[in-house]
């Protein structure tokens, strides 16, 4: 069974910022999509190009989710990006950042329960 979701770019906006604000982005990037980054000005971040490899030519912004590489002059924004990686539909991908937001959430519940000051 195929699924089809399609979004209006208003609906879609509202989605990327609310995962922006559940999830690092940035932090999602380095390691499950093994996008090295470093921090350039205010919330943009630069690294290699998943999709072409140019050097540095990469830009994703921390708070709209936006990103653009200056070589291949591919713009999308994360869930894109996420879906690109993966090669899975728009639901499938917003399972999977449901559930990696979850462990974050636990995972950082863990470590606050043994060292409250």
């Amino acid at each position: 069974m195929s699924e089809s979701v399609v979004l209006s770019p208003f609906m879609r906006g509202l989605l990327v910022k609310e995962i922006c604000s559940h999830i690092n982005i940035i932090d999602y990037c380095r390691y499950p999509l093994h996008i090295s980054l470093t921090k350039n000005i205010r919330d943009t971040y630069t690294g290699n190009c998943p999709y072409c490899e140019g050097h540095e030519s990469f830009v994703i912004n921390e708070v709209t989710g936006r990103t653009y590489c200056m070589v291949c002059r591919k713009e999308e924004d994360f869930l894109g990006l996420a879906q690109t990686n993966y090669g899975y539909s728009l639901t499938s991908t917003l399972d999977m950042l449901t559930g990696y937001a979850k462990e974050v959430d636990r995972r950082r519940k863990k470590a606050y329960a043994g060292g409250a000051i």
